[in-house]
């Protein structure tokens, strides 16, 4: 989730960090990556990401707190 805040301008590392897997997905499946930032604070970054399948079954859910480098 690191990427979403980079495509903004925004140097972060990673805090914190949770999954949730829901499904599972077989070797040489394709998988659609989706990152989200929800709330950006002076110090802190908070975003969310999905992982599902191109039938949009969801493999797992994740959310990150990313503490800001600039």
């Amino acid at each position: 989730m690191v990427k979403a805040a980079l495509m903004q301008g925004i140097q972060a590392v990673t805090a914190e960090f949770t999954v949730r897997f829901k499904n599972p997905l077989l070797t040489g499946e394709k998988a659609i990556v989706e990152a989200t930032i929800i709330k950006i604070n002076k110090k802190i970054i908070e975003t969310s990401a999905i992982i599902k399948k191109s039938d949009n079954t969801i493999i797992a859910e994740g959310h990150a707190k990313l503490l800001r480098q600039d």
